[in-house]
């Protein structure tokens, strides 16, 4: 999470820009569209964190406090992550 509000995939590979700088990565403005690209990640083969989903879960009400567009729902999911 960034101070302006976004949370940032830097230097993301998926980005066809892609310049190993931060304005070239992936922007997501809610929890679930970060969640939606790191699943992407590892459809690709990418190793991403095991802890990574969890620890935006966990972040969600911090990182959006008024909800965001990822709402409550994804608040609620977190019962299910392990």
């Amino acid at each position: 999470m960034q101070g302006d509000s976004y949370l940032y995939c830097a230097a993301c590979e998926l980005n066809p820009n892609n310049r190993h700088d931060l304005i070239f990565g992936y922007i997501a403005l809610n929890t679930g569209s970060m969640l939606n690209h790191l699943d992407q990640h590892k459809r690709r083969g990418d190793v991403v964190p095991d802890d990574m989903r969890k620890a935006l879960l966990t972040d969600d009400t911090t990182n959006f406090p008024e909800g965001g567009t990822a709402g409550g729902f994804f608040n609620e999911q977190l019962q299910n992550v392990t």
